[in-house]
C-alpha cells in the first residue's frame, strides 16, 4: 500500500550557543550562566553539542518580560 499523503515534513532549525544567543541579543557568556544556575532556556544535548530551538528561546525571553 502506497500513502498519498501531501504533508510536508516538519522541519525544526537548531540554533548553536551563538546563534541563539544572537537571536535573544545577549552574549554567550550570559546564556552560558543562565545555563549553569538553572535558568537558561530549554536546551537540547547531543554529546557536546548544545542546540536551542528559536520557539524555546523566544518562550523563555516571554516568561522572563512577564516575571
Amino acid at each position: 500500500m502506497q500513502s498519498n499523503s501531501t504533508a510536508a515534513p516538519v522541519q525544526v532549525e537548531y540554533l548553536t550557543r551563538p546563534q541563539a544567543a544572537q537571536l535573544i541579543n545577549m552574549s554567550t557568556a550570559w546564556l552560558r550562566k543562565q545555563e549553569r544556575l538553572g535558568n537558561g532556556p530549554e536546551r537540547i544535548r547531543a554529546g557536546k553539542c548544545i542546540r536551542y530551538t528559536p520557539d524555546a528561546l523566544r518562550s523563555f525571553m516571554q516568561a522572563r518580560m512577564e516575571a
